[in-house]
């Protein structure tokens, strides 16, 4: 689904019990009264209190001149920073890497149309996949020229998959997410990517799964044998863009994967950058 995302990306912490929180919209009731609340109710996450209205535009001051906090209508005891302001846009689905409870960095889809001309006059310069280091704030493009990148996960392997939202949207794999920096789709149709923009030399660390199904991809999951579910936005129904449709698929490899198992180890050649191998897909080619 293409949305209205800004380029700033914005992290909520959970605050601790001495240290209280609230803004517009938030439930009122002295500090020890929230507080205790909290305490009493651990699996809420820290949120001491509900919201008791939504969001307005009073709340929200312009974000040139706003503090994280002022972007956000949050509940009693949360608080919110910047992780950083300069994301490419719009930014889209994210994953936390490596792992969603002792993550280091976020992996990014840009919900960019393929666009942009590189130095030697070639198309698809625009950023596709980045990487935001939560420490820092530093951001680095993965992979550029992907078309309406959006549904993105870590894989039970290790590696991120993303796929993008448009009528011949791939599902492409990233082997080795925190070292991958600046690949380039030369072609989408054929499946050639580079290890740089412009570049004579095929990436290694990058894949497009032509065994996978040409969708519109809004979301997907894997099972850690291997098994995809995939959603696609567009089919069936209406042509264009956020029109009625969808409809879910579901991928089996070939070979169920083992735990732990990752498609990359040392020696290993381009061609063996398939992360299922042979698989069977439903019908995923759609006529015009």
């Amino acid at each position: 689904m293409q949305r209205i995302v800004s380029s700033v990306l914005l992290a909520v912490a959970l605050a601790t019990a001495g240290c209280g929180g609230g803004s517009p919209g938030a439930a009122t009731g002295d500090d020890s009264a929230r507080h205790g609340g909290a305490q009493a109710n651990p699996d809420r996450f820290g949120v001491e209190a509900p919201l008791v209205r939504p969001a307005e535009a009073s709340d929200y001051k312009p974000r040139s001149e706003a503090q994280a906090g002022q972007r956000l209508l949050l509940a009693p005891g949360l608080d919110a920073d910047f992780v950083t302001r300069r994301l490419a846009s719009p930014a889209d689905m994210m994953a936390l890497y490596p792992n969603d409870t002792a993550p280091t960095h976020l992996i990014v889809c840009i919900e960019q149309p393929r666009n942009g001309v590189t130095p030697d006059g070639n198309s698809g310069l625009n950023a596709g996949i980045q990487r935001v280091e939560l420490a820092s704030g530093k951001i680095e493009t993965i992979l550029h020229g992907t078309d309406h990148c959006d549904g993105i996960r870590v894989t039970p392997w290790g590696t991120v998959l993303a796929s993008e939202e448009t009528r011949d949207g791939r599902a492409y794999e990233v082997m080795a997410p925190l070292i991958t920096t600046g690949h380039w789709i030369a072609d989408r149709d054929s499946g050639d990517i580079r290890s740089a923009v412009d570049s004579e030399e095929p990436s290694v660390r990058v894949v497009q799964h032509r065994n996978l199904p040409v969708i519109a991809w809004e979301g997907l999951t894997l099972l850690p044998s291997g098994v995809l579910y995939a959603g696609d936005e567009l089919r069936p129904g209406e042509e264009g863009r956020d029109r009625d449709g969808g409809a879910i698929y579901k991928f089996l490899p070939a070979q169920p994967r083992q735990p732990g198992r990752r498609p990359v180890a040392a020696g290993e050649s381009a061609e063996d950058l398939v992360g299922w191998g042979v698989g069977q897909m439903g019908d995923v080619e759609v006529d015009e």
